[in-house]
């Protein structure tokens, strides 16, 4: 099954999310990968939507 439109702008809004988080984490911490600043970003994400 296809998915709808919002369900494909919400999933590229959370993907936004996630990469403006990661480059956020990756400017405060210069040594953090890319890919570790993503699960941290990921981490962070699901902690927020849970409270």
């Amino acid at each position: 099954m296809e998915p709808t439109e919002p369900q494909k702008t919400q999933k590229s809004e959370t993907s936004n999310r996630l990469v403006q988080i990661a480059v956020q984490l990756m400017l405060l911490f210069p040594d953090l990968p890319y890919d570790e600043a993503l699960a941290q970003a990921q981490s962070w994400l699901n902690f927020f939507v849970l409270f």
